[in-house]
């Protein structure tokens, strides 16, 4: 009996169409991958606490980014470059405003101001969906 024969042999048409029988192969699947992962994980399983590596939310975090980018770089694109520039600084490669102040050789009061202003603007601007903090 080849691999396989077995999980073929429960597909029956009286109990419904192909696609939800495939659906269910498939949680079986996954069920049993999380299980696996479960137990290799150091420590094991505590009792009554759930699997906290779910890829769900990663996936859901990704459609959820995926989303938004598009407005995301047009309201980045809106912002008057110096404003944009020190956002990107602090949002993206987690600099402090002291920090980017001196990357783009301005006074640190100058840089929080201009961060200000830029963070006003893309709150203002950001669409409902888009939850977060903008650094």
């Amino acid at each position: 009996m080849a691999p396989g024969d077995t999980a073929r042999r429960g597909l029956d048409a009286d109990r419904g169409p192909a696609r939800a029988w495939l659906f269910g192969v498939a949680r079986n699947v996954l069920s049993t991958h999380w299980r696996r992962m479960e137990r290799q994980r150091p420590g094991g399983r505590s009792e009554g606490v759930p699997f906290r590596d779910d890829p769900w939310e990663a996936v859901d975090e990704r459609l959820d980014a995926a989303a938004v980018a598009p407005r995301l770089r047009e309201l980045l694109g809106g912002l008057p470059p110096e404003e944009r520039e020190l956002l990107l600084l602090v949002a993206w490669e987690q600099l402090t405003p002291g920090e980017a102040a001196a990357v783009v050789g301005i006074p640190a009061g100058t840089a929080r101001s201009r961060l200000h202003r830029a963070r006003h603007r893309m709150r203002a601007e950001a669409p409902l969906n888009l939850t977060g903090d903008l650094a």
